[in-house]
């Protein structure tokens, strides 16, 4: 029986193999193991074959090229999503498919809550795609024994600005650390938490004397924890926060020197320097002083200046001196182009060329009560000088470039931000 139309009526066509005499359907017989209906491709000779549709080249044309256009904006959108704030791990620069890279210029080294030694940096992403620096500052945070990166973001209240522009860090006596950019600006680092916040209208805001405003700031240096400062009104004032005091310019001047300027929580300290360095004052070379001062606790204090008269360290001026006691701490020794690096009740650390001709330098560690080295190493920068703090296992010296010396002089010198320049 014709599975389509019910006809018995049929041609045997061979092997189970039938045409319906009524309809034309080819078929094969069911047995209960073969197959049953229409062999796959047969087709009923009375129904017409539609012929297979053919593709206009033109759509073809098309297809490929949406197809071309599509592929080209993935390629794009996947090379712009790169994120600024990812660049930490990237470990070289010049390659166009790498994300931005990051390079500081001004930084300054602290020891956090749990004594590890953190560095704070001003510095710049550079674009790789662009090779060109974008447009506003950043500041980096970063571990200085893992040498990596803790934390970025642009500098607040710096539109349109660049690195080219100065800053200054200082810390006080208390801890408080600050940076102020160009006289103009003045942030408080928040230490722990990795921040910064502008307070120049605000540091100061319980001083009448300052509720004007400020229209510049900058550290008074080698002098106390204060500000020179300029008010909106065209004040030239001094202002000491530690001590809640505010000085006019008069004022001032005699206040950071001599034991008449002294406050109330001024207290005994000790202190190392090098003796003058100058033709008119040095009679018996530069050496290395050791003496006992009065600090004035955060007030207005004048660095103190020695030199040598008979072999002996002597003030350059007592009248202005608050020293208390003064004496060669390396007899015999002489030094050229030297500074002190760091000192403690427990180490002295300088830095110094070993001969006249300014042929090498050394950074060099004392016992700071026997004046017993502890260690001497050579030291390929010069500029190295700008700030040391001492953590566990050695010291931190920072400049352009950062420094690690152990305790058994061994100097490792970390990268400047993930970009490899020199």
């Amino acid at each position: 029986q014709c599975p389509k139309c019910g006809s018995t009526a049929k041609t045997d066509l061979g092997l189970d193999h039938f045409r319906c005499d009524s309809c034309g359907t080819e078929y094969f017989l069911d047995n209960g193991n073969t197959y049953t209906g229409p062999k796959p491709g047969i087709v009923d000779p009375r129904r017409p074959v539609t012929p297979p549709r053919r593709t206009s080249p033109v759509i073809i044309f098309f297809f490929i090229v949406l197809v071309g256009v599509l592929a080209l904006c993935l390629i794009y959108i996947s090379s712009t999503s790169s994120s600024p704030n990812n660049a930490a791990s990237s470990g070289n620069s010049g390659s166009s498919a790498e994300p931005a890279t990051w390079q500081y210029v001004y930084s300054y080294a602290y020891l956090s809550a749990d004594r590890r030694p953190i560095i704070v940096a001003i510095g710049t992403l550079t674009d790789n795609r662009t090779s060109g620096n974008l447009p506003e500052p950043y500041i980096f945070f970063f571990d200085a024994l893992k040498n990596s990166l803790i934390k970025q973001f642009q500098i607040p209240g710096r539109d349109q600005s660049n690195t080219s522009d100065g800053w200054d860090f200082k810390q006080f006596s208390n801890g408080d650390l600050f940076v102020e950019s160009e006289r103009k600006l003045l942030y408080k680092i928040d230490k722990e938490g990795y921040s910064i916040k502008d307070v120049t209208q605000t540091f100061g805001a319980k001083q009448p004397e300052l509720s004007s405003g400020i229209a510049e700031v900058q550290f008074v240096y080698d002098s106390g924890d204060g500000f020179k400062l300029l008010t909106d009104d065209g004040k030239e004032l001094y202002y000491f926060p530690l001590i809640h005091k505010v000085y006019t310019q008069n004022e001032y001047y005699g206040a950071d020197e001599g034991m008449k300027g002294l406050l109330s929580g001024a207290f005994q300290a000790t202190g190392f320097t090098f003796s003058a360095n100058n033709d008119v004052l040095v009679r018996d070379g530069v050496r290395l002083v050791k003496y006992r001062y009065m600090n004035n606790g955060g007030g207005p204090q004048e660095e103190e200046t020695f030199w040598y008269e008979n072999g002996q360290p002597k003030a350059i001026d007592h009248d202005q001196s608050r020293a208390i006691s003064v004496a060669d701490f390396t007899p015999g020794r002489l030094y050229f182009r030297p500074k002190v690096l760091y000192s403690d009740s427990d180490y002295v650390l300088i830095s110094y060329a070993p001969t006249a001709a300014n042929t090498g330098r050394l950074v060099q560690c004392f016992n700071a009560r026997s004046a017993a080295i502890v260690f001497t190493t050579p030291l390929d920068d010069s500029n190295l000088e700008d700030g040391t703090i001492r953590y566990k296992e050695g010291f931190v010296l920072h400049y352009g470039w950062v420094y690690l010396i152990d305790m058994k002089g061994k100097l490792t010198k970390l990268k400047n931000g993930n970009y490899y320049g020199s």
